[in-house]
């Protein structure tokens, strides 16, 4: 295979190209992403197998931020389990330097044909992610929340505040950058900041489908915690949501989260038994 195929990085030229892999490959793996994976190209890691001037698997993996590498796209035409492609891939990959010692190369388990290549390349699970739903008719009722605090609307001038926030709450693979900050508010349906105290203490963005909310980010800063204010963000939105006519809201969070549990299990959420796996790789030294 390897005599008549070109491996080489991919870049904002071959959108059409990696767009027609995506097409008709039957093996395809997507980030559950802000963005849809052809927005990464040209960005490195991002390559690709091409023979006879048609693509044959590409596998991008770019760093957002500094240190995590979601692996936003993986994709092979190959009729049986990909592991060539997926071999010679992340070959180029580490081989690259794109990515640096101690980096770390993730992905969520949503395909066991992927979960199979991967276990077969040193990725170890690192989490599972669980996802709880609300689906009742009213609005649950609203614990004891201190009446100095604000929400209000997500503005622009807020971004930089918000990223500090999300930075200071979550572990390194799940945070989120200024950038995806960025790209997730247009995208959204519903975001609001609570203030307290004077200053921006927590923050939550949520989107629709057509029959659905969901609650994609909630974030509040670690001094402020356990003050109610992950609780009067997520029942306010609950409230919007109601009054648009939407009467579920998922919202997914990490298995050992048990803060995040205990808060959603207070305001009625229940499991929906949907669970997957999260793998990761570090890039280790030569």
């Amino acid at each position: 295979m390897m005599l008549s195929a070109t491996i080489r990085p991919a870049d904002e030229n071959d959108r059409l190209l990696v767009d027609d892999l995506i097409q008709f490959a039957p093996f395809y793996h997507r980030h559950l992403d802000w963005i849809g994976p052809l927005e990464w190209l040209g960005r490195q890691p991002f390559w690709i197998i091409e023979r006879n001037g048609e693509a044959q698997a590409a596998f991008g993996c770019p760093s957002d931020p500094p240190g995590i590498a979601w692996i936003r796209l993986f994709v092979s035409r190959s009729a049986d389990l990909p592991i060539d492609d997926w071999s010679v891939l992340l070959r180029a990959v580490l081989n690259q330097h794109a990515l640096h010692p101690g980096d770390q190369i993730a992905f969520l388990g949503l395909h066991s044909w992927m979960i199979e290549l991967a276990e077969q390349s040193g990725f170890q699970n690192y989490q599972n992610i669980v996802t709880l739903e609300w689906d009742q008719m009213a609005i649950p009722e609203q614990a004891s929340i201190p009446d100095e605090l604000l929400i209000r609307p997500i503005r622009q001038s807020d971004i930089p505040i918000i990223a500090e926030i999300d930075a200071l709450a979550f572990a390194p693979l799940w945070r989120n950058s200024v950038e995806d900050i960025k790209r997730s508010l247009p995208r959204s349906s519903y975001a609001s900041v609570v203030e307290y105290q004077g200053e921006i203490a927590g923050f939550q963005i949520s989107t629709t489908t057509s029959v659905s909310a969901h609650l994609a980010r909630l974030a509040v800063l670690p001094k402020f915690q356990k003050r109610s204010l992950g609780y009067a963000l997520v029942h306010d939105l609950i409230n919007h949501f109601l009054s648009r006519g939407f009467f579920r809201v998922t919202v997914n969070t990490q298995h050992d989260n048990l803060a995040s549990l205990a808060l959603y299990h207070k305001l009625g959420f229940s499991p929906t038994g949907e669970e997957f796996q999260v793998f990761t790789r570090q890039i280790e030294e030569e």
